[in-house]
């Protein structure tokens, strides 16, 4: 069972994809809970849930949550200022979205760093994923909303899912999309500065 606390939980997801946004969500839930309730049962670590049932437990996070926000850096932010401080920014907006909702008086970061938001206390919990509740859902609504726009965006440019796989990889350094940045060069969401993708010399339109 997952541990309830009254600090709003922080993740990210998509911090090591070649491709698109980093995601970053903030959610503070109800401290009380039945003994069967689902969500302090609900597989811990966003990676380990289905997509179905990903996308299932976001929609009931959200439906119950105090407060939850979204927040992410473009890949074109992550070129400028590098993926640590890219992170951060992401982090920051989804707290200041929780925070236009209810007020919170401190952070739980999954993780072992953080930069510090305004005056508010804050802890890294690394594994905080699969301990604390607040992180544990903040991991599957981050995760579930960069899965969601990867998948709008293929509607836009089906011939990314043949070109890049991602469909299946959502942006991440598989050998199917190590292979189309080979052969297709980057599109102009992927992240310029990331090795694999500055091995490429040409951007599609």
């Amino acid at each position: 069972m997952l541990e309830i606390t009254n600090e709003i939980g922080v993740d990210e997801a998509g911090l090591g994809c070649l491709f698109g946004d980093a995601v970053a969500a903030a959610v503070l839930m109800p401290t009380s809970y039945a003994e069967n309730d689902q969500l302090v049962h609900m597989n811990k670590d966003s990676k380990k849930c289905s997509a179905k049932r990903r996308a299932q437990l976001a929609d009931d996070i959200k439906k119950t949550a105090l407060a939850y926000g979204l927040g992410c850096a473009s890949a074109q932010e992550i070129d400028n200022v590098n993926i640590l401080n890219g992170k951060y920014l992401a982090m920051h907006r989804a707290l200041d979205a929780a925070r236009d909702k209810m007020r919170f008086g401190a952070i739980a970061v999954n993780g072992n760093c953080f930069k510090p938001y305004g005056n508010v206390p804050h802890r890294c919990v690394v594994g905080g994923d699969n301990i604390l509740l607040n992180i544990a859902a903040a991991s599957i609504i981050a995760k579930d909303h960069r899965d969601k726009m990867i998948i709008n965006l293929l509607t836009e440019h089906p011939e990314w899912k043949e070109m890049y796989g991602f469909h299946t990889n959502m942006g991440y350094g598989t050998k199917k999309h190590i292979e189309g940045l080979a052969k297709h060069g980057p599109t102009v969401m992927h992240r310029m500065s990331y090795a694999p993708v500055m091995r490429s010399t040409c951007v599609l339109d």
